[in-house]
């Protein structure tokens, strides 16, 4: 077993932790291990991580659609749904995400309670041994309110891999990590590329990992709007942008891509409706465009 595969490492508290802070670490990484060996269970798990009743026949896949609930375990025929839609390519894209895709896991506390959560995210580029992995910021970041004891990010092996957090996007709710995927790192890592202006109508496809679920699900987006957005932080300088989706996601879906129907990234979810509108009928998304992307992987390799 290599240094980086299949455990996450137990956090470096650092040479003036405590005891006690480095015991409870060492009780996080266990525990998220345990969770997420359990999360990665061969048949397909639903929102809550119980076995699905039914598993997926060949040519399906786990699907969500807007304006409708669902346990985590409705599957559909990746052919069905591009003749439903028009998206006569959703098995090319869905191979692009699927391949793009990886699953964060992440024992965190949250006041007095501790408990492994999940997000989503994508691959958009390579640096040595590591893949660069764009995210939404709330998912990798420690707050006052929520504190990251331990996190990995499963790949497409199977394995958990350690994680350094690059960028926090001030502006908007999207950061950047590298993944420690050492000589693996051709064979996990397939960047994506993204598109080169913000998405502002069209169909699209969104991939993650909703609720409690061990496996990728797929939502058809489309877009409905663009709208200015308050900075995601107060010392940001500027005004954001969040696009507006009609698509079915759930928490664990944060950081998940969104693909135009050419196969280029466009964003990545980072929340639900705020209006009256059922959370299963809009998704809300941080923009992703080609210059994003090259100004981070620009950064991520002079800070290696």
């Amino acid at each position: 077993m290599s240094e980086s595969q299949t455990r996450p490492q137990e956090v470096n508290a650092g040479s003036d932790a405590t005891d006690l802070r480095a015991s409870t670490e060492r009780q996080a990484a266990a525990s998220l291990l345990d969770q997420s060996d359990s999360l990665r269970a061969a048949a397909i798990t639903d929102l809550k991580q119980a076995q699905c009743t039914r598993q997926p026949a060949l040519g399906e896949v786990p699907v969500m659609k807007a304006g409708k609930a669902t346990s985590g375990c409705d599957y559909e025929d990746l052919n069905k749904v591009a003749k439903e839609t028009g998206v006569l390519n959703v098995p090319n894209l869905w191979k692009t995400a699927s391949d793009s895709t990886a699953r964060i896991v992440l024992h965190a506390r949250k006041g007095a309670e501790e408990g492994v959560t999940q997000g989503t995210g994508v691959a958009i580029g390579k640096v040595g041994d590591q893949c660069v992995v764009a995210t939404a910021r709330h998912v990798v970041e420690s707050t006052p309110s929520k504190q990251i004891l331990n996190s990995a990010v499963e790949m497409n092996d199977g394995n958990f891999y350690k994680y350094d957090v690059k960028i926090l996007d001030k502006l908007s709710d999207r950061a950047v990590i590298t993944v420690k995927t050492g000589a693996k790192t051709d064979e996990l890592c397939h960047p994506v590329k993204a598109g080169e202006s913000v998405m502002t109508s069209g169909n699209g496809l969104i991939v993650g990992y909703p609720g409690g679920t061990n496996s990728k699900h797929l939502s058809m987006a489309r877009v409905e709007a663009v709208k200015d957005a308050a900075a995601y932080t107060d010392e940001a300088k500027g005004q954001g942008k969040e696009i507006f989706t009609e698509a079915h996601t759930k928490k664990g879906n944060s950081g998940s891509p969104m693909f135009d129907t050419a196969g280029n990234l466009r964003a990545l979810v980072t929340r639900g409706p705020r209006d009256n509108r059922p959370e299963d009928d809009v998704t809300v998304l941080a923009p992703v465009t080609a210059q994003d992307q090259r100004l981070w992987m620009e950064e991520v390799r002079k800070a290696k």
